[in-house]
């Protein structure tokens, strides 16, 4: 920085006794104002990168996605998941202990008067014979929300199931596939994921 403070004497006029008069300058000011413009961008470049990061953690870390994979078939998805406890996978499900998922920013791409519930669990591809119960099938009456049926082509709505789910077997983990479907049998939202099922 000292090369920023280096004085040169320039002359401005001439004294009653002949000599020049002098005055002295900081002839690196110029310099010195584009060193500090330098910096404050380097500074402001910091900030906004660790504010970017931020963002682009906040959807997992504050709202809990939970990440998961589309059911067979490319049938639809919704824009996110969120599984309460989990936010990688498997996720761990306790058996006879509430599972709370929220399926958000479903589109249904056909209108339908009806939706259906249902969900299946898988052992290395096999169906393990569980099937969501009867009261929580119709998905019109439990866990819609922003939306009443009937369901327009293009609507968009939120999904929640608020289940126990109760395996014949613990310590295991299985592929578990949630989704629902228009009356005419249309997949309407579907995913898949993987969980270890605990006693």
């Amino acid at each position: 920085m000292a090369h920023l403070l280096h004085r040169v004497p320039v002359r401005v006029g001439w004294s009653q006794s002949g000599r020049p008069s002098e005055a002295w300058y900081l002839s690196d000011t110029c310099n010195l104002g584009q060193g500090s413009q330098t910096l404050d961008t380097i500074h402001y470049t910091a900030a906004m990168y660790k504010f970017l990061v931020l963002v682009a953690l906040l959807p997992a870390v504050v709202f809990g996605q939970t990440p998961f994979r589309p059911c067979s078939g490319g049938r639809p998805t919704p824009a996110s998941l969120n599984i309460e406890g989990c936010t990688s996978l498997p996720c761990t499900i306790q058996s006879g202990v509430p599972l709370v998922a929220r399926g958000i920013g479903i589109v249904s791409p056909v209108a339908t008067p009806t939706l259906t519930a249902h969900l299946t669990a898988r052992l290395l591809g096999l169906d393990v014979g569980f099937e969501i119960p009867e009261d929580l099938r119709d998905a019109c009456a439990v866990g819609l929300v922003g939306a009443t049926c009937p369901i327009a082509a293009g609507q968009s709505f939120d999904y929640t199931l608020n289940y126990s789910m109760e395996l014949p077997l613990t310590g295991i983990t299985v592929q578990v596939e949630v989704g629902l479907d228009a009356a005419d049998g249309t997949s309407v939202t579907c995913i898949e994921i993987d969980a270890t099922i605990t006693a």
